[in-house]
């Protein structure tokens, strides 16, 4: 089985590269609109709240220290957050000679324009156009997308999971451990990025029955592994704590609650119905439903990044964001995208929905407590 997919269809329309850059644009512009909904909220910083306290604080003094086993220091919450984006933030407000508070939101959207590009290349590449413009509107009218213009880790994560995507498809392994690597320092994205390549390279193993054609593949997991328990025990030994990292995770559970979607399932019937139909659905349409020439990491990705959300993820409503990253799903509707007719009414109706889905978002997750929730 080969990691790579089938040979890419021909384009009569735009330069690969030049279409890529027309969707980063509008995936800009979208945002600028969105941006009208983050201005008119009536409370200071939207865009720096919640979370970005946490990113912006770690880019201006660093990680707290001082703490001692079983008694983590003041602040200890902030080793829930990773530390690649604030030390790009860092280094951005040093270049430009601003606080990490303005450069925060601009480099997040920067970095997610660039993921765009990037990921609407690759895939004009493998699947034509019409399937660039499909991923790139499942990302861009997620209700959620807003948080691209937040002092959050979204742009960068995306960036990196889609480099990674590329990179290890492409045979390029060197560069693709370096990208998970650098993954794993900036979200928990890592771990069920390397449980799909694994399952990638088993099934080639599979296939072939031989190692030397999965060697790659294998030093990209590995890798990531290994990154993935460095951030925790760097934190460990930085504070003092060497379980602060899973004390400040936990930090954000709800009083009382379950600590995953999974255990919650287990105690509320509704509820694992729900959850049930969501990893049934996300499982048939990457074992059954993704058009002919997806390649095979994507398929995994789709399959087991659910589970992984429902298993190791809190209960707040950040899921909703968190779920986005599932959006290479989105390929499961290229039928339909590559007529013409029905491809403008459903484009037309995300585009509505999203913006709905965005203003709500918005007033509900960026003004700060007690007016909104988690995000």
């Amino acid at each position: 089985m080969s990691l790579g997919p089938s040979a890419p269809p021909s384009s009569r329309s735009l330069p690969r590269t030049a279409f890529a850059a027309l969707l980063g644009a509008l995936f800009l512009l979208y945002q600028g609109v969105v941006a009208i909904a983050v201005d008119n909220l009536d409370v200071p910083n939207p865009r720096t709240g919640w979370d970005a306290v946490h990113y912006v604080g770690i880019a201006e003094r660093g990680y707290p220290s001082g703490g001692s086993p079983g008694d983590p220091p003041a602040g200890y919450q902030d080793y829930a957050f990773h530390p690649l984006y604030p030390l790009l933030m860092r280094a951005a407000g040093f270049v430009l000679d601003l606080p990490p508070a303005d450069v925060g939101p601009w480099l997040n959207l920067s970095l997610a324009t660039a993921a765009i590009v990037v990921l609407a290349r690759w895939v004009i590449g493998i699947l034509g156009t019409t399937a660039a413009v499909t991923v790139v509107v499942a990302i861009t009218v997620w209700p959620s997308s807003p948080v691209f213009q937040m002092a959050y880790t979204e742009g960068l994560a995306l960036l990196l999971l889609v480099l990674t995507w590329q990179l290890a498809s492409d045979e390029r392994h060197g560069l693709a451990t370096a990208s998970i690597v650098a993954l794993s320092f900036a979200r928990p994205l890592a771990v069920p990025l390397a449980a799909t390549i694994t399952v990638v390279a088993l099934l080639r193993w599979r296939s072939t029955r031989e190692w030397t054609s999965v060697r790659g593949l294998l030093g990209v997991v590995v890798a990531a592994a290994v990154a993935t328990v460095a951030w925790p025990v760097w934190a460990g030994f930085h504070s003092g704590d060497p379980l602060v990292y899973l004390e400040a995770h936990n930090s954000y559970a709800t009083p009382g609650a379950p600590l995953s979607p999974a255990l919650w399932a287990l105690t509320e019937p509704l509820i694992g119905v729900l959850l049930v139909l969501i990893l049934v659905v996300t499982t048939t349409i990457g074992l059954k439903l993704m058009p002919m020439g997806t390649p095979p990491l994507l398929k995994a990705w789709v399959v087991l990044y659910p589970p992984y959300l429902a298993l190791g993820s809190l209960i707040t409503p950040s899921l909703l964001r968190y779920f986005m990253f599932a959006f290479p799903a989105a390929l499961y509707l290229l039928p339909v995208a590559r007529r013409r007719g029905p491809a403008l009414v459903a484009l037309a109706l995300a585009v509505g929905i999203g913006l709905l889905g965005a203003w709500w978002w918005v007033g509900l997750v960026m003004p700060p407590h007690p007016y909104g929730i988690y995000p």
